[in-house]
């Protein structure tokens, strides 16, 4: 009798050990995904994502020139942002 409850106690350690386990891959990865979030939030903030816009934006559009390479493409941008100042403070 005393066996069958080590048993039974046993496994309810054992089952419960496994759920918070689970419960903690289950945080990390939704913790994962909010950081993933956060980032693309910012990089779209700051600015960062706009090459890989220019990208997206070249494959959708009808053109047969390559694309600009990333050194390129953030050269052009601060030329022409520097010759039409928009919006910015200075």
């Amino acid at each position: 009798m005393a066996a069958a409850k080590a048993v039974v106690a046993a496994d309810a350690r054992a089952s419960v050990k496994a759920g918070v386990v689970a419960n903690a891959r289950v945080a990390a990865r939704a913790v994962a995904a909010g950081t993933r979030r956060c980032a693309a939030y910012a990089k779209g903030v700051l600015g960062e994502d706009a090459y890989e816009k220019y990208l997206a934006y070249h494959r959708s559009a009808p053109c047969g020139a390559p694309p600009m390479t990333v050194k390129e493409f953030w050269r052009d941008k601060t030329d022409r942002e520097g010759a039409n100042p928009q919006g910015r403070c200075c």
